[in-house]
């Protein structure tokens, strides 16, 4: 997905490395400017949908086997994909920010439908979310 900016909010922002996965309180300087400062995660199903050689491989890289047969997995990805764009048809715009909700990662603050309700979300947190850094430890 490509990186932009909506109505001041990114979207689909390059995070630092280590992001999603670094306690609060060993976060290196390159984490500080995502204190407080929501964006939003776009995807669709295009983003999400996994094929069957993909999620075997997956599943290979953790040393584990695929729990079903081709066949049940197109069945369950069709299912998957029917739920997906039943619920999200334009898309699947999820909201998070960097704000001590979660011990280790970003917190998810929701999941909108379009675009323009997830950016005033966004928009409403970075006014009122606190300040540009994170906490101290």
């Amino acid at each position: 997905m490509e990186a932009y900016e909506y109505r001041g909010i990114p979207v689909n922002p390059e995070l630092p490395e280590g992001f999603d996965d670094t306690p609060n309180d060993e976060r290196p300087e390159s984490h500080d400017e995502w204190w407080y400062r929501p964006y939003i995660i776009e995807e669709y199903w295009s983003d999400v949908a996994e094929s069957w050689n993909e999620y075997k491989v997956r599943l290979a890289r953790h040393g584990f086997r695929p729990d079903y047969t081709e066949t049940e997995w197109g069945e369950m990805q069709a299912q998957a994909q029917s739920e997906f764009l039943e619920n999200w048809p334009n898309g699947r715009f999820t909201v998070r920010s960097l704000n001590g909700g979660a011990w280790d990662r970003s917190t998810m603050i929701g999941v909108y439908s379009s675009l323009d309700e997830a950016a005033d979300v966004a928009a409403d947190l970075a006014q009122d979310d606190g300040p540009t850094l994170g906490p101290s430890f």
